[in-house]
């Protein structure tokens, strides 16, 4: 069959017009476009490419054309110039989708059984809940579960945990169709908060003496190092000090320290650009600046921890168990012998915790810029802070001078005893206990088990007797402690944001800190399913942690240089790339947004540069954490406030592609 394009658009353009409608050149290449799609492979001539048309307004929408070239194809073709059919074949086989990087993996997995006559689900009560205001909480992705809140009308189903699932079944008595449910609701672990690690454990292995002592984090490198590319860096890469972590702690207000002395290495203050001549190195002093309701919480936060130490009881001690070491002991065995009841050598009351904070350093450099913005810059710095803020040096007591002061008052109350002095102290201090069983009754134990490992008991009465001996810390650890650095100080890394000159930004955003709620800056276990958003997020914290916000004494520097006042934070990382970022990361973002307007709080500057990630959990030790754990905060809230944050969650979810606007 041969097929005359010209002849088919004048056939086109002859019925077009009978139906009055006029034609312009427009319609050449429907036209020939139509017979493109009509013709057969073999007898379709080759057309030249057609520019791509502009259709009149009154021809879009009226399914005209498509009705004319039905009856063309109805017309002009025969059976044998139709196209063959699609071949029948079976329907393919139903397949679970295989997860892929971009797929949620956070999801609710389960489905909560209803008994068909059931009521209908309404004012659930309140079930496991973390404290920050979000009521549905649940301790893995397995603690979640779609169910039917009309449990006649299976196509309706919404999401819930299982805590408070299991509470409302009971309440109403509908427990036969969900035992099982309820039994694991019911065994699920409650929230808890998480801390960060303790990095003083690796200062203390750093500063230790000892050559054959290997630091914990060479046991985690060691443990890590098939693991190189997914290991995250914990510190900048440009930074000298390899032994400079990057400080995550959350510091009470009444800690804060009082006055910072800034170090400042090329005029860093000025919040100058590069261009500009850098004056020497000089120290400037600064004051910590708080609200008036922080400067009430500081009274409250004293007065409580004076309280507690008043009627706090000493429980330090150590316990000497009377026993029989010529009793053969066959494994596993336990024997018993006469004696006084066992020994409790009782320390002196802990030492209160420190009221305050009176000074801190902080060193800065304009070498170690991370950003600059339209009102501020920020560097990372290093602060030197005392290291009774870690855990690992809170106060304790050396054993061996336990030992000793305990020696020296047996001796004194039994001068008749006699032990060789040149034996091992806790041989010593052994035959006075024993001494001490012969003289009054009472039964001791020792026992060995399988595995080797010696433990004592005592059944009778326990004496106590009260010993002097110093509580130790940073700067006085005594002679048997020689490992421990006596530094009393430490550096760590933080951010330091800086304002240009005559900016209010950086003042309101430090106030906007000192009014977020509390569990803003804590880190919870489990997940939230945070409306509008559909899937279980983590519960990290919503912003970086507060450090402080410091005037200067003086505004200008000796020679008229403007000084910029300090916002010290938690450094939490870089900023997003959405387009790097999967379903699960965009959701827990935008998770922190959501939780930060169930507060009624308005960002006021909702852009990727202001939400940023750092690698692995903050109870991760830092050489472990992992690239492929993300875990991201807010930032930037010089513009924040409280009021209407509809449209603002709109923009959210535009931004990040989650919730209404998602996409996968």
């Amino acid at each position: 069959m041969s097929f005359n394009p010209g002849n088919l658009e004048e056939f086109l353009r002859g019925m077009l017009i009978s139906d009055g409608k006029k034609t312009d050149s427009v319609f050449s290449f429907h036209s020939v476009e139509a017979a493109k799609l009509l013709l057969t492979p073999e007898d379709a001539p080759a057309f030249p490419p057609d520019p791509v048309p502009t259709l009149p307004k009154r021809f879009n929408g009226s399914g005209m054309l498509s009705r004319k070239l039905m009856k063309v194809h109805n017309s002009q073709f025969n059976e044998e110039t139709k196209p063959p059919p699609p071949p029948k074949t079976a329907p393919a086989p139903f397949r679970r989708p295989v997860p892929t990087p971009s797929a949620k993996q956070r999801v609710v997995r389960c489905i909560w059984p209803r008994d068909p006559n059931g009521p209908v689900m309404a004012d659930l009560p309140s079930g496991k809940v973390a404290e920050n205001n979000q009521r549905v909480w649940g301790a893995t992705l397995d603690d979640f579960y779609y169910v039917r809140p009309f449990p006649k009308a299976s196509s309706v189903t919404t999401r819930m945990c299982g805590s408070r699932l299991a509470a409302w079944m009971k309440e109403i008595g509908e427990v036969e169709h969900a035992k099982e449910e309820i039994k694991r609701a019911e065994a699920e672990e409650h929230p808890r908060e998480v801390f960060p690690c303790d990095i003083g454990r690796l200062l203390d292995d750093k500063d230790s003496g000892i050559p054959t002592w290997r630091p914990l984090e060479q046991l985690v490198v060691a443990y890590m190092e098939n693991d190189e590319e997914n290991v995250a860096p914990t510190r900048p890469q440009n930074h000298p000090d390899k032994t400079v972590y990057v400080f995550q702690q959350r510091i009470p207000y009444h800690l804060l320290p009082e006055k910072l002395v800034v170090h400042d290495d090329g005029g860093t203050l000025r919040a100058l650009n590069n261009d500009y001549p850098r004056p020497p190195k000089k120290s400037h002093v600064y004051r910590l600046y708080v609200s008036s309701h922080v400067k009430q919480d500081i009274v409250r936060q004293r007065a409580a921890v004076q309280k507690e130490h008043v009627a706090a009881h000493s429980k330090g001690g150590m316990l000497f168990v009377p026993s029989s070491l010529e009793t053969p002991i066959v494994s596993p065995s336990c024997c018993t012998c006469p004696g006084s009841g066992a020994i409790f050598a009782k320390f002196s009351k802990k030492p209160a915790l420190p009221l305050s904070t009176p000074e801190a350093h902080l060193y800065l450099s304009p070498e170690r810029i991370v950003g600059r913005g339209h009102h501020s810059v920020v560097y990372s710095a290093e602060w030197e802070v005392p290291r009774t803020w870690l855990p690992s040096f809170q106060p304790r007591v050396c054993e061996q001078c336990a030992c000793r002061v305990l020696l020296e008052k047996f001796k004194k109350d039994m001068p008749e005893v006699e032990v060789d002095e040149t034996q091992y102290i806790g041989n010593q201090i052994s035959i006075f206990v024993m001494e001490a069983a012969r003289r009054s009754g009472g039964v001791g134990s020792r026992c060995e088990s399988d595995v080797g490992k010696i433990e004592t008991g005592c059944e009778g009465p326990v004496r106590e007797i009260d010993i002097d001996v110093r509580w130790q810390g940073p700067g006085t650890y005594c002679e048997h402690e020689r490992r421990r650095s006596n530094k009393t100080t430490f550096r760590t890394l933080v951010t330091a944001k800086l304002s240009f000159e005559c900016d209010e930004h950086l003042e309101q955003e430090a106030k906007n800190y000192q009014q977020f709620p509390a569990h803003f800056f804590q880190h919870w276990s489990g997940y939230n399913i945070v409306a509008p958003l559909h899937d279980p997020t983590p519960i990290g914290a919503v912003v970086p942690q507060f450090y402080g916000y410091y005037v200067p004494e003086r505004v200008y520097d000796d020679d008229g240089g403007y000084l910029s006042p300090i916002l010290l934070l938690e450094d939490c990382g870089t900023p997003i790339d959405i387009d790097t970022l999967d379903i699960d990361d965009r959701q827990e973002c935008a998770s922190l947004l959501f939780r930060f307007h169930h507060e009624g709080w308005l960002h006021g500057s909702v852009f990727p540069r202001n939400i940023v990630v750092q690698h692995g959990d903050v109870e991760d030790w830092p050489e472990c954490r992992r690239h492929s754990d993300r875990r991201f905060r807010l930032i930037d809230f010089g513009r924040s406030e409280k009021g209407d944050t509809v449209t603002e969650s709109w923009k959210a979810q535009q931004l990040l592609k989650v919730g209404n606007c998602e996409r996968i």
